[in-house]
């Protein structure tokens, strides 16, 4: 029957229609992306006991690529897999209150594709792409993911996408004040935005916004629909200004 998989962080809960000729219960298997069920890499696998139709996979990877394959134990032995059901987990910086703090970061960049929004959801009442987004093409918000860093110093600072080693070329970056970063329909204040002012490319980066010491911001970023793998994929990230002071950051 159909296939369905409902993905969290590092679980997806999977489901797929009954079959009358079952007897004994299913063999499904996530699979790395691409790879075989018969022989390639498992993510995760089980067999149900009979007329259960519904499973939970663990042990999954944030924001990544998977492969379902079921199949039945009918009388006469199991049948062939059934046809491949892709699905991604979702990132764990998905919502705005699990934001990756970058707060000890501040002054360097992620290197290489650190972070994904691949399998990223819109959370409830989340802002869409802010006051410089101005292409209504995409559905807000629905790539996003979020950071966090506190400010250290009343100074000016960089919030910037542009690196290379990712395959999201197209990003959008806006910066907030979050008085609850549980519920977005209120308490959240633009403090700056930006769409394709990297260098030759369509990444984003808002350069030199005022902000205040101490203050916690929050970076929405998300994917635009420039890129060459579309509007999700790898990419890198970096705030720059006043860093920590060494007592600081043993206190972090």
């Amino acid at each position: 029957g159909s296939l369905n998989a409902a993905p969290f962080t590092t679980t997806a809960d999977l489901s797929w229609g009954s079959v009358a000729l079952e007897v004994g219960g299913y063999d499904w298997r996530v699979m790395e992306d691409g790879e075989d069920p018969d022989s390639g890499i498992i993510a995760d696998i089980g067999t149900t006991a009979s007329g259960v139709e519904m499973v939970t996979a663990t042990g999954l990877v944030g924001s990544t690529q998977y492969d379902l394959y079921v199949r039945t134990n009918c009388s006469g032995g199991p049948t062939a897999w059934s046809t491949v059901y892709n699905f991604s987990t979702v990132p764990a910086n998905d919502m705005a209150a699990n934001a990756t703090d970058l707060t000890t970061s501040i002054g360097a960049n992620s290197t290489g594709g650190t972070y994904s929004n691949v399998g990223a959801t819109a959370q409830t009442n989340e802002v869409g792409y802010g006051s410089c987004w101005t292409n209504t093409g995409l559905s807000a918000a629905d790539n996003s993911v979020w950071f966090k860093f506190t400010a250290q110093a009343n100074s000016n600072y960089t919030i910037s996408t542009d690196f290379g080693g990712s395959s999201l070329n197209d990003t959008i970056i806006n910066l907030y004040t979050i008085v609850d970063d549980t519920d977005l329909s209120s308490g959240v204040v633009e403090i700056g935005c930006d769409d394709d002012s990297g260098n030759g490319t369509f990444k984003a980066v808002i350069n030199n916004v005022a902000l205040i010491d101490q203050q916690v911001y929050y970076i929405q970023v998300d994917g635009g629909p420039a890129g060459p793998m579309g509007s999700t994929g790898t990419f890198d990230i970096g705030v720059f200004g006043p860093t920590l002071s060494t007592e600081a950051f043993e206190e972090v």
